[in-house]
């Protein structure tokens, strides 16, 4: 009974926070105009700690959705509930100029539990990627190009892990990738005799990846341990829509 609660509450929080929590980043940074944008950091705070890395770790307290495989080491009394926020700071110069842009936003949510011994059960949600930016270039004519974009992908997953034999243990995440960016180019001319242009681009993706892991440990005298990860993914079955559209405009007055 205790098991299927669990389930059943991180079902309704799953179903619930992708509203309330895919909020737009406001982290400006010129590459988050190209391709899906910049890539976000993934893993509970304890793994980004360690700069990400996760493939062989496995505790009975924390959660490494790197690897699906080190849900088979959460302790049959547990549940773990990580949340977090983060704030990041970006600093751009060259020879003559310098920029900063900061912002603070939602980092993850995920939560993990025994379904029985050495079988483990996880799921959350994440960001995935960023594609905001906001870049504007003058020329000495009084011209000027101006380039935004907006949105960005999410990432839910749900996984499970199983130790099959002593030390060996193996794993499966189900990914739900989903998100919309839209991207518009202003080219504006101060020249009323020239029309100004808008460009504008409307990309929305979803779709299934898996990730599988695999883990093997041993244990020595005194304590000392050794753990093996490894892990793949596939599937990338990802549908998109795509819309682009141009017009001219002009705002002398007469």
């Amino acid at each position: 009974m205790r098991n299927r609660l669990l389930i059943l509450l991180s079902i309704i929080v799953t179903s619930t926070i992708p509203v309330s929590l895919q909020a737009q980043r406001y982290f400006n940074s010129p590459l988050s105009r190209f391709n899906l944008g910049t890539f976000e950091k993934s893993g509970s705070f304890r793994s980004l700690g360690m700069g990400g890395t996760g493939m062989a770790i496995r505790t009975n307290d924390n959660l490494y959705s790197v690897n699906p495989a080190s849900y088979s080491a959460l302790d049959t009394n547990s549940f773990v509930f990580d949340f977090a926020v983060d704030y990041s700071i970006l600093s751009l110069s060259d020879n003559d100029r310098s920029y900063t842009s900061d912002d603070m936003g939602f980092s993850h949510l995920t939560m993990g539990f025994p379904v029985a011994k050495n079988f483990g059960v996880a799921l959350g949600i994440e960001p995935y990627s960023n594609s905001y930016y906001n870049l504007s270039k003058n020329d000495e004519f009084g011209s000027s190009v101006d380039h935004h974009g907006n949105g960005g992908m999410t990432r839910i997953f749900i996984g499970t892990g199983a130790e099959l034999f002593e030390g060996l243990s193996l794993g499966l995440n189900m990914n739900i990738l989903y998100g919309e960016i839209t991207r518009e180019n202003y080219y504006l001319y101060k020249d009323s005799r020239v029309n100004n242009i808008l460009s504008s681009e409307y990309l929305f993706l979803k779709g299934l990846v898996f990730d599988a892991g695999i883990q093997y440990g041993m244990e020595f005298e005194n304590g000392y341990f050794l753990n093996i990860g490894a892990g793949t993914t596939f599937g990338n079955d990802l549908k998109s829509s795509y819309s682009i559209s141009a017009e001219t405009y002009n705002t002398a007055t007469t």
